[in-house]
């Protein structure tokens, strides 16, 4: 399948689950307001009392940060340090949560209530998908070091042997690049393992991550084109709000109100460019990864038992009818019963 058809497809599942997208990006400024309550007021009352205050219209002013690294004789740092650490370990297990839900509305797209389905699907899934997480981010963490480390190893002794200034910051790139990619091929066989445990809820959770390995593998340009792609149009959504943010001062009312509208516009695009990428995972699983003989999901189990009862019902149905009908009425049968009363009274007589 090629690029284009599976990011239209992506957009197209989008458009149908927008609900549950709409939802995650409310509890995402939700809990980003969450975060930042236990200092508003702090920071409110301080941005009263300094001078710098008019500066920060065009621009962070160095002054007024150094001045935010105290309140009342006590470091504000822990206090954001202490919101931040609470609200992001509950976030992420309702984040893994929300995930297991967008990526079962997202592989059923047409399933009817939907935000009801998106709940129960995302507390059937959440243990396998915290699992499924937690396995994939260790063996990342231990992948990223043990390869920074060589990667920081192999660049000091081409550093040491180089007269080039330029030759250390190429490196530092090259290896950032090389980091970055690996993270990338480990998240996206996350991805295609949580893809095959909502289209194929019986398979194991290892089952599910060799599929997704082995996919990521076989079809590696068609994956990383189509996760490319998507995040080109994420660099690019995020690179209009700077061009917009650098463009000029917020300090007209107007600006003010127009960049506050594009934040949010880029927030939310940003949920829905990623429900649409999930939407093209889906699509790229099933056209490689299709469903067995003797494999069938949860919809096609149910919709098979109720033709079955449907079926008994009907034979059932039938003998009582044929056991309640009246005899025949045509005149063959009136001519026979006719016959066996002649021959009875005969006899009788």
């Amino acid at each position: 399948m090629r690029t284009l058809e599976l990011i239209g497809l992506g957009f197209g599942r989008t458009w149908k689950i927008k609900g549950p997208v709409a939802l995650i990006g409310l509890y995402n400024l939700l809990l980003a307001l969450l975060v930042t309550a236990p200092v508003y007021n702090w920071f409110l009352a301080h941005l009263r009392r300094s001078r710098d205050t008019s500066q920060l219209l065009d621009g962070p002013a160095v002054r007024f940060l150094f001045e935010l690294g105290g309140y009342d004789r006590t470091n504000v740092f822990s206090l954001v340090w202490t919101s931040f650490f609470w609200t992001a370990v509950g976030g992420f297990l309702v984040a893994v949560f929300l995930a297991a839900g967008l990526f079962a509305v997202s592989a059923r797209p047409d399933a009817r209530p939907q935000l009801q389905y998106f709940f129960a699907s995302a507390a059937r899934f959440f243990p396998r998908f915290l699992a499924l997480g937690a396995t994939v981010g260790a063996v990342a963490l231990i992948i990223v070091l043990f390869l920074n480390v060589v990667l920081a190893a192999v660049s000091f002794r081409l550093s040491q042997n180089s007269n080039s200034d330029m030759l250390p910051i190429w490196l530092v790139l090259i290896q950032a690049a090389v980091s970055g990619a690996f993270i990338l091929y480990l998240f996206l066989i996350l991805d295609y393992s949580r893809v095959d445990i909502v289209v194929h809820p019986e398979r194991t959770m290892l089952r599910a991550l060799l599929n997704g390995f082995l996919l990521v593998s076989r079809r590696f340009v068609s994956v990383f084109g189509t996760a490319l792609v998507f995040i080109l149009l994420l660099t690019m959504l995020f690179g209009i709000y700077l061009v917009w943010r650098l463009a000029g001062s917020i300090a007209g009312t107007t600006a003010f109100l127009l960049t506050l509208v594009l934040q949010q516009v880029v927030v939310f695009s940003r949920y829905g460019l990623r429900a649409a990428m999930i939407g093209s995972e889906v699509g790229l699983h099933a056209a490689y990864i299709p469903a067995g003989p003797t494999s069938k999901s949860d919809s096609d189990a149910e919709i098979e038992s109720e033709l079955r009862s449907s079926r008994r019902r009907e034979r059932l149905y039938a003998r009582a009818l044929r056991r309640e009908a009246p005899p025949r009425a045509n005149a063959v049968g009136a001519l026979r019963r006719n016959l066996r009363v002649i021959r009875r009274r005969h006899r009788q007589l």
